[in-house]
């Protein structure tokens, strides 16, 4: 029979990420709008850890769920428009009639 410890080197041993133990600081600064070129100066002066934008960025999109951009609802203005427009033909001058024998 196979010993256990040779059967784990066949397990998924997933490393876990360096960025692990700062994840709430990293949220934090990212919901206080906080570019990721400095939330790594953070990591490089405060924490004395040398990251990359990419492993950064990486590690957002997989352990930090932002929520996506929404864009404002825009106000319903079509009751405005119409009475815009019913203003501007109120102000048109009548028409001259096109031809003399309309009578």
């Amino acid at each position: 029979m196979t010993d256990i410890k040779d059967l784990k080197k066949y397990t998924n041993t997933k490393k876990s990420s360096k960025l692990f133990p700062y994840k709430d600081n990293i949220k934090y600064l990212l919901d206080n709008n906080a570019s990721q070129v400095a939330i790594i100066d953070y990591l490089d002066k405060d924490e004395n850890l040398q990251v990359t934008r990419p492993t950064l960025s990486d590690f957002i999109k997989k352990h930090i769920k932002k929520t996506p951009y929404t864009p404002k609802e825009k106000e319903d203005n079509s009751q405005e428009k119409e009475t815009q427009k019913e203003e501007t033909k109120k102000e048109e001058p009548e028409k001259l009639r096109s031809s003399i024998f309309d009578d």
